[in-house]
């Protein structure tokens, strides 16, 4: 559907419509809704009174988004056992004058066998000079926070437990 949005070059209200609602059920499930970031533009199409089908600027920018979303979402499953869920909690920090200012964190807990697994990430600050100014930059760092867990974890592979000696990470994003 988004691309032959794409290559038509025409978004419908009623289209629109029905791409955020496609799209929207596909983030429930997707790095803590956090594609949702990508339909404000498509949004304001399905909302507008104006006769004007064509792609903006705003909404080619969306969709591309989307379809990368859509690539990088995880298959989803359907588990017909009785085992607990593995636990993801993530967290960012802007602490100006810190060394690094700017850190994300992410902790996987696995109830069935109490294992405890973390790992973080200082953001480069040439990262967020790409980002529109802003006072505050916690909103961009906590969407951020998710993606990094499932960067780490992506591959299922064990890790060492963080009350050893050491904390392996698996990989870290090339953003």
């Amino acid at each position: 559907m988004i691309d032959q949005v794409r290559s038509s070059g025409k978004l419908t209200a009623a289209l629109a419509a029905s791409l955020v609602g496609k799209f929207g059920f596909l983030c429930s499930t997707l790095f803590g809704k956090v594609g949702r970031c990508c339909t404000g533009p498509i949004r304001r199409r399905q909302y507008s009174s104006a006769s004007y089908d064509g792609l903006t600027q705003d909404i080619i920018s969306a969709l591309n988004l989307m379809r990368f979303f859509l690539l990088a979402a995880p298959s989803r499953e359907l588990c017909l056992t009785n085992s607990p869920p593995v636990l993801v909690y993530t967290d960012a920090s802007d602490v100006p004058g810190r060394a690094p200012q700017r850190v994300l964190g992410a902790v996987l807990y696995r109830p069935d066998t109490g294992e405890l697994f973390y790992t973080s990430w200082a953001v480069p600050h040439s990262l967020v000079q790409k980002w529109l100014p802003k006072k505050s930059f916690m909103g961009q760092l906590e969407l951020l926070a998710a993606p990094l867990a499932f960067c780490t974890w992506a591959d299922g592979s064990k890790h060492e437990n963080p009350s050893s000696s050491s904390t392996t990470i698996a990989r870290r994003p090339t953003w």
